[in-house]
């Protein structure tokens, strides 16, 4: 690679095992990340030579090419990439437990809504209900003012039957006719 080439900025995460060897062996990422794929671009042409029949002979296999000392922290990643799949996939099987908790639980409370749906639908008016009220209270006070006329009238009848029993038991006495006035004649006024 030349100096006057231009340049593209890489973004690239990596294991953080992967890193720390990176930036013991090598004086800058970038450093490591230009000669990583200059390897790669090596090993992919490298790999496959053609002969004359054009028929494709593999001249190099990958774990040739691999260097010695590489191959431990390829296999911690190998490994800690299985892992992480274990562990997504539980993560995944969990998540689809939780899911279809979910779902019965929305199923029980759409199952809920319907019911209060239903029994708002039952429900009387709350206008109707308070004119019912008004009525029935009105309905209330002339019921208690006829108890009231009722007792009234009782105490009367009962008074009134005390002062017939009376009468009836009293001797009656006759009251006398008023002599006949004498008139005067009209031309003898004293």
């Amino acid at each position: 690679m030349t100096s006057q080439e231009e340049k593209i900025r890489v973004n690239a995460r990596i294991p953080k095992s992967l890193y720390d060897y990176v930036c013991s062996e090598y004086d800058n990422v970038s450093q490591a990340i230009n000669e990583g794929l200059e390897k790669l671009r090596e090993l992919k042409n490298s790999e496959m030579s053609y002969k004359a029949d054009n028929s494709i002979q593999a001249s190099h296999t990958l774990a040739d090419n691999i260097i010695p000392e590489h191959t431990d922290a390829i296999q911690t990643s190998h490994t800690l990439a299985n892992n992480v799949i274990q562990d997504l996939t539980a993560t995944t099987e969990e998540q689809k437990t939780r899911i279809e908790d979910y779902k019965a639980q929305i199923t029980a409370l759409n199952a809920e809504i319907t019911r209060l749906k239903n029994t708002i639908m039952e429900t009387p008016d709350p206008i109707e209900l308070a004119k019912l009220q008004e009525r029935n209270e009105g309905l209330n006070m002339l019921i208690e003012e006829k108890d009231k006329r009722i007792e009234d009238l009782t105490r009367e009848v009962g008074t009134l039957n005390g002062f017939a029993h009376y009468f009836k038991n009293v001797d009656v006495k006759q009251i006398e006719a008023p002599a006949a006035e004498r008139k005067k004649k009209w031309y003898k006024f004293w």
